[in-house]
């Protein structure tokens, strides 16, 4: 068995950002089954919206960006794909790609097929299916 010092800082933020990604993906999951589809939307989005603050506070302290440098296109365009380099695993952000778009829109798209929302969508189905045919 390895151990921690031996494993790379690719290996470990893959396991933790598949983690954060599970989690959320079968919090979903459990919520939609009980409450339905809609609320679980509503309450993922008031979930983001709560959390967010603190995750770009964590992100500004990790890059050394100061509260009155995050300001402009310029630095947005560069701090939100750093970020998400930091929290998605590999296989996830390679399939990631951001653009300026005009108006200074900042535009994320998923490779054709690789959204990890989508293909965890498509999972649940699955097990859904899975769980109706077992009863």
């Amino acid at each position: 068995m390895r151990k921690f010092e031996d494993i790379s800082k690719e290996e470990i933020r893959d396991l933790l950002g598949k983690g954060w990604l599970t989690h959320d993906g079968m919090w979903f999951y459990t919520v939609s089954g009980e409450l339905g589809v809609d609320v679980a939307n509503k309450l993922n989005k008031a979930a983001i919206k709560a959390m967010a603050p603190f995750e770009v506070n964590r992100l500004k302290k990790v890059t050394g960006l100061r509260e009155n440098q995050l300001t402009g296109i310029e630095v947005l365009k560069e701090f939100l794909p750093a970020g998400m380099q930091m929290i998605l695993p590999v296989s996830v952000f390679s399939k990631l790609h951001f653009s300026v778009m005009p108006g200074n829109t900042i535009h994320r798209e998923w490779e054709d097929g690789e959204c990890f929302a989508y293909k965890g969508m498509s999972r649940i189905s699955s097990i859904r299916h899975q769980r109706s045919y077992r009863n």
